[in-house]
């Protein structure tokens, strides 16, 4: 495990935006401990290994070896000493019973730099908690399709005929991730005598962060940041084990979860949290700084994260010179995962409504974001994918910052492609498929992948607001809303193939 360090001059000085490390059962005490106490067993265990040695080296006729009292052995040879200083242990194996003793190495002590001068509480970068991979016993790895695939390659080629469906389901936003939903999925493929490759997929919305660390590996850290409406939490981010890269998810900060319905404010609700993670995230060390939006509360344009951001010592990836070869002075990028194609202008018609708007609340809304792209360093209007999060993804976009495809670049981070190819069939699901499922959104990106392949796509879904007008890329489109029935569903495509 990493240990992290307080990097002097690097260090973000947002209003309130710490990193924090979850907490220990030791919190509070010093963290410069010493070798602990040894115990009345490991205590056992030392004494035993001295006899043990001393035993043999007496049988071979050698000189005793004297201890730390000095005393010659006791009269009956090394192995009877041996005996009647453990007589509690008699009837046991010698050398099985206990193994061989270790100390357990102290924890290394973070630095605190006690000699900063007082002033503003500086940003504490601590070590964080790793987590361990869900699947089986397997530590995390880079290429979780492979064992999945070899394992279906070896029942067909003993003949077994079983159909091998790759389950990739996005989450049921407010409802089940993405793993849950596959993993309901994958029960009920294999209930029917059906194999299945679990592979949790995200669109740059909710759920991108833990996809990406299933797929790439890294920790989980938190930062105190704020939420749409200024009030404090901690939320998450990720550091990816390349050691450079770092994932922020702004639904974690600025998300519709985290605001009741009755305290919801489209018109008030901004970013600055957003932001204060990306200046978290920086300040943990990231040259490579990947923002997953989508699902967010606001529609500010992004207004709040760039406040957040130049109110931090991370204002400078706010690059004014849009060269992303160059970025900025500190070679850091930011990349925007994408949710949608729509672009800056259509956030608020589009997106504020499922917010919380009425009709007079999206004029307004949309009037601010037209006076808000005019007053930035690169007006975003006309840009696709510039409305993603209510502007957000524009309003980063002006100063300098990269927007991709939230989807194809999942896709491709999980070995997509290659998991294809080793399935018959694939089944998919999202929360809702609507219109946006297919402009942009993991579904579409999906469909079009299995129609290139030659693969057919089944869809278990929570609401189907198509109504039975899916595409021609789509085979078949289920709903269902539990775990149980998912499962149901899914076992039921798999016995009808």
């Amino acid at each position: 495990m990493r240990e992290a360090r307080i990097r002097q001059g690097r260090t973000a000085q947002g209003p309130e935006g710490r990193l924090l490390r979850p907490a220990r059962k030791d919190e509070g005490d010093d963290l410069r401990h010493a070798v602990p106490p040894l115990g009345p067993l490991e205590r056992a265990r030392l004494q035993l290994d001295r006899d043990r040695s001393d035993g043999q080296a007496a049988e071979r006729g050698n000189r005793f070896p004297r201890g730390r009292t000095g005393k010659q052995p006791p009269a009956g040879g090394g192995a009877a000493a041996l005996q009647r200083r453990h007589r509690h242990l008699a009837g046991l194996p010698l050398g099985l019973h206990l193994p061989p003793l270790s100390r357990r190495r102290p924890e290394r002590a973070v630095d605190r730099d006690p000699g900063r001068a007082r002033g503003p509480r500086p940003l504490l970068l601590l070590r964080p908690r790793r987590r361990r991979q869900a699947l089986g016993d397997q530590r995390r790895h880079r290429h979780p399709p492979q064992r999945c695939r070899l394992h279906a390659d070896g029942l067909a080629g003993t003949g077994a005929g079983l159909v091998h469906f790759l389950v990739a389901p996005d989450s049921f936003k407010g409802t089940f991730g993405a793993r849950e939903v596959a993993e309901a999925i994958a029960a009920g493929v294999e209930a029917a005598d059906g194999t299945a490759d679990r592979c949790p997929v995200a669109d740059g919305g909710e759920g991108t962060m833990a996809v990406l660390l299933e797929a790439l590996g890294g920790e989980r850290w938190q930062a105190q940041v704020h939420d749409p409406l200024r009030r404090p939490i901690v939320a998450e981010l990720a550091l990816l084990d390349d050691g450079e890269t770092a994932v922020v998810e702004t639904a974690r900060a600025c998300g519709l979860a985290l605001v009741a319905p009755e305290d919801r404010d489209p018109e008030g609700a901004d970013t600055y949290g957003a932001g204060e993670l990306i200046a978290a995230a920086v300040a943990a060390g990231a040259r490579r700084v990947l923002v997953a939006v989508g699902g967010s509360a606001t529609t500010d344009g992004g207004r709040g994260a760039i406040e957040a951001i130049r109110l931090s010592d991370a204002a400078f990836v706010l690059s004014p010179t849009y060269d992303h070869e160059r970025t900025n002075a500190a070679g850091v990028r930011l990349e925007v995962l994408c949710d949608v194609e729509a672009p800056f202008e259509e956030a608020a018609r589009l997106f504020a409504p499922q917010k919380g708007a009425d009709a007079a609340a999206v004029e307004r809304l949309r009037r601010r974001l037209e006076a808000f792209a005019a007053a930035l360093p690169r007006d975003p209007r006309g840009v696709p994918m510039g409305g993603c999060a209510g502007g957000l993804s524009g309003g980063l976009w002006a100063h300098g910052a990269r927007l991709r495809s939230g989807a194809a670049f999942v896709l491709d981070a999980v070995g997509f492609d290659e998991r294809l190819a080793a399935a018959d069939a694939v089944i998919g699901g999202e929360g809702r498929l609507d219109p946006q499922s297919l402009a942009g959104k993991i579904v579409g990106k999906i469909a079009r992948r299995c129609t290139a392949a030659g693969k057919p796509l089944h869809l278990i879904v929570g609401e189907d607001a198509l109504g039975g007008d899916a595409p021609a890329s789509i085979s078949t489109v289920a709903e269902a809303a539990a775990l149980e029935e998912i499962a149901q569903r899914a076992g039921e495509l798999a016995r009808e193939r």
